[in-house]
């Protein structure tokens, strides 16, 4: 992708919160369970154990993303995992500022050649 076809450049979080609800009811139905007694506590234990396991899976599934997309609209992307976020903001900034500089040369440039 050339830098003068760059659209634009996002950080993103990317995650799957259907996990985070579904996790989060299965977690309070199965305590509602608990506490109505008899044979239903054992499907109260197990909602429970069912529900913090999706929510931990949604909390395993979140991603930071940076997307870089061109004026045709491919999209490049990748995960910034272990990336501080004042890094990944500068580095982002870093590519605005190099697509800005791009475009003015190039402007100078078709100027001076129809000057």
């Amino acid at each position: 992708m050339m830098l003068d076809k760059v659209s634009s450049c996002e950080v993103r979080y990317e995650s799957q919160p259907g996990l985070w609800v579904i996790g989060s009811l299965f977690a309070i139905l199965g305590g509602m369970a608990l506490f109505a007694g008899g044979t239903i506590q054992l499907f109260g234990v197990l909602a429970i154990v069912l529900g913090l396991v999706l929510i931990v899976a949604y909390l395993s599934t979140r991603r930071h993303i940076v997307s870089i997309t061109s004026d045709g609209g491919t999209r490049i992307g990748f995960e910034t995992k272990g990336l501080k976020r004042e890094a990944v903001i500068a580095f982002v900034n870093e590519i605005e500022k190099a697509k800005t500089e791009r475009v003015e040369r190039l402007y100078q440039l078709a100027n001076s050649v129809l000057a």
